[in-house]
């Protein structure tokens, strides 16, 4: 269906030469020709080469003429191998969400441990401190 679109839009271009302007954005933000992504066809194809985790998010398109503007939003989504949906907005640093918080909860429980034993450590100190304190005292 896409290539339909696209030869119709090219037809309609070189039939009334209709003079416009396209714009495609990712997240809002409009995207800028990098070594990943570029255009072709007179700017009208979008094309994104070795797809990151980063190239995921809400895309649109915006074309204006004479006659108006018109507005397309597509999401797109990049997988892992195993076939899941990585968010733009994940900051995992290459983790999935189950090792991440598989990895909070270690933490949790260490400091929850290391927390409780620093704890008894104060509170044995002190007991043997004062016991030592009333003990030494002359009677």
């Amino acid at each position: 269906m896409m290539l339909q679109q696209q030869k119709y839009l090219k037809a309609i271009h070189a039939f009334f030469r209709i003079l416009f302007d396209l714009q495609f954005f990712i997240n809002k933000v409009q995207i800028k020709v990098t070594p990943r992504h570029f255009f072709t066809t007179g700017n009208q194809i979008l094309v994104i080469v070795d797809t990151q985790w980063s190239d995921a998010g809400v895309y649109s398109c915006r074309i204006s003429n004479s006659l108006g503007t018109a507005k397309g939003t597509t999401r797109l989504q990049v997988l892992t191998a195993s076939g899941e949906a990585v968010e733009a907005s994940s900051s995992s640093f290459g983790l999935d969400d189950k090792s991440t918080t598989t990895g909070i909860i270690i933490i949790a429980v260490v400091c929850c441990v290391v927390g409780t034993s620093l704890v008894w450590v104060i509170i044995i100190y002190q007991t043997r401190k004062r016991h030592e304190m009333y003990s030494a005292a002359p009677s």
